[in-house]
C-alpha cells in the first residue's frame, strides 16, 4: 500500500515537471517568435520605425532576444525526459501554425 501510495507520488511528480517544462518551453517559443518578427521589422523596413536614430539600439536588443530563447529552449530540450520527447510534443505543432 505505501509501495503504490509512493509510485503515484512519483508518477504525479513526473507529470509535474513535464507540465512545468512544456509551459517553460511555451513561453520561450513565444519570446523566440515576438523576438524573431521584431527584428524582421528592424532589418527589412527601417522607414517603418519612428525614431531611426535608435534602431541599431533596437536591433542589437531583439538580436540579444533571439539569441536568449534559443539558448533556453536548448536547455529545456536537453532537460525533456527521453520519454516525452519521442511523442509528439505540443511545441511541433506551433512551429507549422498558418495564420489567415
Amino acid at each position: 500500500m505505501v509501495l503504490q501510495r509512493s509510485r503515484r507520488n512519483n508518477v504525479k511528480g513526473a507529470e509535474m515537471q513535464v507540465k512545468l517544462l512544456e509551459a517553460a518551453w511555451c513561453h520561450y517559443r513565444a519570446a523566440l517568435l515576438e523576438a524573431e518578427a521584431n527584428l524582421e521589422i528592424y532589418l527589412s523596413e527601417v522607414a517603418a520605425v519612428p525614431d531611426h536614430s535608435s534602431a541599431l539600439d533596437e536591433v542589437v536588443k531583439w538580436t540579444d532576444k533571439v539569441a536568449h530563447a534559443k539558448m533556453a529552449l536548448d536547455v529545456l530540450k536537453a532537460k525533456m525526459p527521453a520519454a516525452k520527447l519521442m511523442t509528439t510534443p505540443p511545441w511541433r505543432d506551433v512551429e507549422n501554425i498558418v495564420t489567415p
